[in-house]
């Protein structure tokens, strides 16, 4: 089968295991297609991403891609603003940490968003596309054929005598065989093929089965337990397969956790259930992370747990928390907030503050809310207003034109 033939299947069966993992938002999918397009059409590496190859009933299933995860040689990550903001490239991320694999960082618009997780290679994807495309498939390919260990001299002159004497044992084994088979001979020419085989014919061994994943999940493997649950899951078996996904998750397998908090975050299978998504979120690890504490936020500004009432103090509180940590939506929402003076004091400074570092993570409507803010409050910031606004309208917010010729008219 060559690769055309590869890239043809992979496309008709989505768990087919691939070179590259390509981890993206979905506002980003033009663009894993076209690095997809030219990994495995020029450069002959298979690819994997959710809009081809995952079926459709395991469209947006954390659970079904961090196992695809697992079986793609290398995780590549195509980095914007939009996948900087997304919970579910956060969770790939950390899984790809988790399980120790090979990642590259494929940025969109220039920007660091994953340092830590990808500290040793970051290709830019600008004007030199081409060129940046290459060096990173490069790369990849390089990762797939690492070099052979060298081998010890010291090792090389240690392997000669036990090579040497390892011939001789041989030879006395060679000689050892020809007696025997001079006696095996002599018996079956006298008393007959059926003394032989009574004496001397070879037992036949009865194959021991490997254990099965219902066997395994028994024995207590965690990630057993997962599989067999989301296999009980195909067979509607639901109270069974959460009683199984859950034995899998108390034993903190990350797949099983990420799984139950989307399900009761989500109502998928199990009672939404708030409180339950939380837990798990948190025993995933995940409660430190930005993105969670900005929607913990949301569970008390809009009452969405039924035992909890609304409770802006402690809504203000995680967008805050969320805000501080550099998570972009919280940053807009905060800002929002200072100027709606509900529940935020109003503060237009605030929401000068909140915008301007919003802005500066390359989000465009936070381009223009500063520049508009900033020509409301006075002819001393309209240099700054002008330059603000004129990046929101270069990156398509309308609404930026009509505010620069009333500021040029003025």
């Amino acid at each position: 089968m060559d690769h055309t033939d590869v890239v043809f299947e992979s496309s008709r069966y989505g768990t087919h295991p691939r070179d590259v993992f390509i981890c993206y938002s979905s506002e980003d999918v033009a663009e894993a297609e076209r690095v997809a397009a030219r990994l495995e059409l020029h450069e002959g590496l298979s690819c994997w991403y959710e809009a081809r190859n995952a079926p459709k009933e395991h469209i947006n299933n954390i659970s079904f891609i961090l196992d695809m995860v697992e079986q793609c040689a290398v995780f590549l990550l195509l980095t914007s603003a939009h996948s900087a903001t997304s919970l579910e490239v956060q969770f790939m991320v950390s899984h790809a940490m988790a399980e120790n694999k090979d990642r590259v960082e494929f940025n969109i618009d220039n920007k660091r968003y994953h340092e830590q997780a990808f500290s040793d290679s970051s290709y830019a994807l600008d004007t030199q596309w081409d060129k940046a495309v290459f060096t990173l498939s490069d790369h990849v390919k390089r990762i797939k054929e690492a070099p052979k260990e060298e081998t010890d001299p010291e090792e090389e002159v240690i392997a000669s005598v036990n090579t040497g004497a390892s011939r001789a044992v041989v030879l006395v084994f060679v000689l050892l065989i020809g007696v025997i088979g001079g006696v095996i001979t002599f018996y079956t020419l006298t008393e007959g093929p059926e003394y032989f085989l009574r004496h001397f014919g070879p037992a036949t061994p009865t194959p021991i089965p490997p254990p099965t994943i219902y066997e395994r999940a028994q024995r207590g493997e965690p990630r057993a337990q997962y599989e067999h649950g989301r296999n009980l899951m195909s067979s509607q078996r639901f109270d069974e397969a959460i009683d199984w996904i859950k034995k899998a998750a108390q034993q903190d397998y990350f797949n099983a956790q990420a799984f139950l908090a989307e399900s009761y975050r989500d109502g998928y299978i199990v009672q939404r259930d708030y409180w339950q998504a939380i837990y798990w979120f948190y025993r995933a690890g995940v409660m430190e992370m930005p993105e969670m504490q900005y929607y913990v936020g949301q569970l008390y500004e809009f009452g969405l747990v039924e035992e909890l009432e609304r409770d802006y103090e402690m809504a203000a509180y995680w967008y805050m928390h969320s805000a501080r940590n550099g998570f972009l939506q919280a940053q807009m929402t905060v800002a929002w907030l200072s100027l709606d003076g509900q529940i935020l004091p109003y503060d237009i400074d605030t929401a000068i503050y909140w915008f301007r570092q919003a802005a500066m993570q390359g989000h465009p409507n936070a381009y223009l809310r500063l520049g508009q803010l900033l020509g409301y409050i006075g002819h001393d910031n309209l240099e700054e207003a002008i330059y603000w606004l004129t990046r929101a309208a270069d990156a398509g917010e309308t609404e930026a034109h009509e505010i620069l010729e009333q500021l040029y008219t003025e």
